[in-house]
């Protein structure tokens, strides 16, 4: 990227030590860290970052390559970190972050510029779509239970509960708990799970990961860390895939200004996916996913086709909980999936902003 011509990298904490934030922690890089930022997920730099970048147009990050990342900090195994002396987002621009790695943005001298969008979300279509850390290993199984006899997948949890899927027989997928506290660390949010029965529905990915560190943020855009849908099952008796979690967004600095209405933060759940039916056509519908801070999606329910009698559950954007899989399912239809459960936001904006969850303070 003509981003990394930038990067000789000033500190908002210079000189200090910072705390090990979980995977990637202070030591996975040792380096001369003399120039440091933020107070949540701290990145490191041995010299001063300097010059503009302006993310015109449509740009796409694949976080797992080292080319489109900076490789000067001591958080290279954890985190995809682009920096400059100053950032700026313009409007109409979109900037898409994929893989294993969640996205640190440091503009370290200037102020960071949002007009456009910054995107980290899951989807469903194409599938597989993950946004930039969800879905983190080992951090999502705690507490759940996989679903059984054709019976609907779970919604992922991260700031709250995943919704039910839905019994058809034996046991229902079970969510996994809600996560009281701010989690030490950047990570992106959980999937939902798998739908029962021998062509049960996947789950859809928990939303990605991204944290902002500037002494001042111009917020005039939107920001999407929202989890993907859930799948339907196959054209036969199989549950549907529970929807994934929102992600995490972290604004970090001392500044945040709003210049124009419209602006927003989210990272929403996904809805569940529709059961499987045994009949001709019967393959369930996939769930929906937010397009905005109080958009509410959908279950997957196709009423056209016979497909899975067990509608998947949405997103609550009233309780900010996964909503347990709705219906009673046919005798030849599965269970449909559990909707997925909101993200974690911490973003001290001023009134106006529209923020899904609401923000939360970090311990």
């Amino acid at each position: 990227m003509a981003l990394l011509a930038l990067l000789p990298a000033c500190g908002f904490s210079s000189g200090t030590t910072p705390r090990d934030s979980g995977p990637g922690g202070d030591d996975d890089a040792p380096i001369d860290a003399s120039y440091c930022f933020g107070t949540f997920a701290p990145v490191c730099f041995p010299a001063m970052p300097s010059g503009t970048f302006a993310f015109g147009g449509n740009r796409e990050i694949d976080t797992d390559n080292p080319q489109s990342c900076d490789q000067t900090h001591n958080k290279t195994a954890a985190y995809c970190v682009l920096v400059a002396g100053t950032l700026t987002i313009p409007m109409a621009s979109v900037l898409r972050a994929h893989g294993s790695k969640p996205l640190v943005l440091i503009s370290a001298t200037g102020t960071f510029n949002l007009s456009g969008t910054i995107d980290v979300s899951s989807s469903s279509k194409p599938a597989g779509t993950k946004g930039a850390g969800a879905d983190p290993s080992g951090a999502c199984t705690t507490g759940v239970t996989e679903a059984t006899m054709n019976s609907g997948g779970y919604g992922g949890s991260f700031e709250s509960k995943g919704g039910d899927g839905k019994v058809v027989e034996g046991a229902a997928g079970i969510a996994g708990g809600t996560i009281a506290t701010f989690p030490n660390g950047l990570r992106g949010g959980c999937p939902g799970g798998l739908g029962a029965g021998t062509s049960g529905g996947a789950g859809g990915s928990g939303g990605g990961a991204v944290v902002i560190f500037a002494p001042e943020i111009q917020l005039n855009g939107v920001i999407n860390a929202s989890g993907a849908a859930g799948h339907g099952g196959g054209a036969q008796k199989c549950g549907g895939g529970g929807g994934g979690s929102g992600g995490m967004i972290v604004l970090d600095t001392v500044a945040i200004t709003v210049g124009v209405s419209g602006s927003s933060l989210f990272a929403n759940g996904g809805g569940g996916g529709q059961g499987g039916d045994g009949k001709t056509g019967g393959e369930g519908a996939d769930g929906g996913e937010s397009t905005g801070p109080n958009v509410d999606p959908v279950g997957g329910n196709n009423t056209v086709n016979a497909g899975g009698k067990g509608a998947g559950g949405a997103f609550g954007v009233v309780n900010r909980e996964g909503d347990t899989a709705v219906t009673t399912a046919g005798a030849t239809g599965g269970g449909g999936g559990g909707g997925g459960g909101a993200g974690f936001i911490h973003a001290a904006v001023p009134v106006g902003v529209l923020v899904a969850p609401p923000s939360r303070t970090i311990p």
